[in-house]
Order: structure tokens, then C-alpha cells, then sequence
């Protein structure tokens, strides 16, 4: 990297809840699946670590984020063996 001195907005922005939804990965949650705020919401919890692959289901003409909206299902570890 170059020796670039950010501005403290980019480098710690704040993203306002006038701002549209948004999804953020990779922070591995675990538990039910729930906004952050509400137009934040985090789609990553461990899938990888054996927990839950989560989605949202988004619905035309939704202005803002609902927890009854997260989709999961639990990781099943494959045991077929595929070759």
C-alpha cells in the first residue's frame, strides 16, 4: 500500500438510516439470525464453522429491513462419497 492517509470518514463510516439496506458478511455471527439496524443487516453466520447458512428474502416494494424476513437452514456436513 502506498503511504495514503485515509480520512477518518472512509475509514470509519457512518452509515445512516436514511441510507439504503444493506448486507455484510463475514463477521461470523452464530445464534437467530437478526438485523443490526434497520437497514443493516449481516447474512454471515459460520455456515464454514458448521452453523447456519442464512439469506434474506427481500420483497418488492420493501423499504426497510425485518428479522421475520432471514431464511436458515443448519449445516449438514456431506456424507456421501462423492468422487
Amino acid at each position: 500500500m502506498p503511504d495514503i492517509v485515509l480520512p477518518k470518514a472512509i475509514i470509519n463510516p457512518e452509515y445512516s438510516i436514511t441510507n439504503k439496506p444493506v448486507f455484510v458478511g463475514h463477521y461470523w455471527f452464530s445464534g437467530i439470525p437478526k438485523i443490526l439496524k434497520s437497514n443493516v443487516a449481516c447474512l454471515d453466520y459460520s455456515v464454514a464453522n458448521k452453523e447456519k447458512l442464512v439469506c434474506y428474502r427481500w420483497n418488492k416494494g420493501d423499504t426497510s429491513l425485518e428479522n421475520s424476513q432471514f431464511v436458515q437452514v443448519d449445516c449438514v456436513e456431506n456424507t456421501n462419497d462423492l468422487q
